[in-house]
């Protein structure tokens, strides 16, 4: 659906960006359902969802329809929060335009932004198509992937964990060798989390995300305030390392293989990396041939999983 519509949307509006998106009513999980974009977004464009305008409205409990990023807040507040300075100021975006369709647990955002101000006329236009895509998400929305495990958790008021998953405790620990384990906060992540908090009291001290490098890649935290007493949550968004399968020459893999392993681990099927690589599909379909024989497995997916484990063993 989001393929079909967003194009429609994308040239009525003349956005920036459009694109659909899935948000649990507690900010607790996201989904990205597709975007339409003329410019390329941050790597960590979620991370700065944390002060959208359009949150606290919903933190309420208010479930509107259609909501305009102008009419929530003025000029001068939007310019000073991380969502447009992080993300919307980097995109030249200026105004967005959204229709938000509620469920139970979750709401369906269809949404674009542009470089300038959306119309009273564009509104109204955007109020009357929200029936229809409401309509439209609700046939589809049944047979949707399940949200996957979000990398989020609540801070209790001093600071510590609250029944974090599994993921977020796989993520501490390949982020933070100190973490105990416990319901504790790594040393480094509570320093930063009691800052946040403190600067949630001063208007002019905006929230800054803690990044951290490890070998399985780079980790953005950012800080979802609570309001009205609520809980404060924190947001893990995660950008895995790209394994270097060149390191494999030494137990006897080319170049070539090297290189059409990195791409089988990207998912690619034989006849995209033939082209990528310049090569003949036959010649391809015998390195992958190669390659399982190597590693001794049955499947061409099976290779990429059990290089990526030796890799991780050395």
């Amino acid at each position: 659906m989001a393929s079909a519509i967003s194009p429609l949307i994308h040239r009525q509006f003349q956005g920036t960006l459009t694109g659909c998106d899935q948000i649990a009513h507690n900010f607790s999980r996201y989904k990205v359902h597709g975007f339409r974009v003329e410019t390329r977004l941050p790597d960590d464009h979620v991370a700065y969802l944390h002060d959208n305008p359009g949150f606290p409205i919903l933190n309420s409990g208010q479930r509107p329809t259609v909501v305009q990023m102008i009419r929530l807040a003025s000029r001068k507040r939007l310019d000073g929060t991380d969502f447009f300075n992080g993300f919307c100021r980097k995109i030249g975006v200026r105004d967005q335009l959204a229709i938000m369709t509620h469920f139970d647990q979750d709401f369906f955002s269809f949404t674009t932004l542009r470089d300038r101000p959306f119309s009273e006329d564009e509104y109204a236009l955007m109020r009357i198509v929200e029936p229809h895509i409401k309509a439209a998400w609700s046939r589809v929305r049944a047979i949707t992937l399940a949200l996957p495990d979000c990398l989020s958790v609540v801070l209790t008021p001093a600071c510590r964990l609250e029944n974090p998953n599994d993921s977020v405790r796989l993520v501490l620990r390949a982020y933070f060798p100190d973490w105990p384990g416990d319901d504790s906060l790594p040393r480094l992540l509570a320093a930063w989390s009691k800052q946040s908090v403190a600067n949630l009291r001063t208007k002019d001290a905006p929230l800054r995300a803690l990044a951290v490098e490890s070998v399985r890649g780079r980790l953005l935290v950012r800080i979802f305030p609570g309001t009205d007493g609520a809980k404060h949550r924190l947001l893990f968004v995660e950008t895995p390392a790209e394994p270097d399968f060149l390191r494999l020459r030494m137990d006897g893999l080319t170049n070539r293989e090297c290189e059409v392993l990195h791409w089988l681990a990207q998912g690619k099927r034989n006849g995209e990396i033939a082209t990528i690589i310049g090569a003949a599909p036959r010649t391809v379909d015998k390195h992958v041939e190669h390659l399982r024989r190597k590693f001794k497995v049955e499947s061409r997916g099976a290779v990429s999983a059990a290089a990526r484990a030796r890799l991780d063993s050395r």
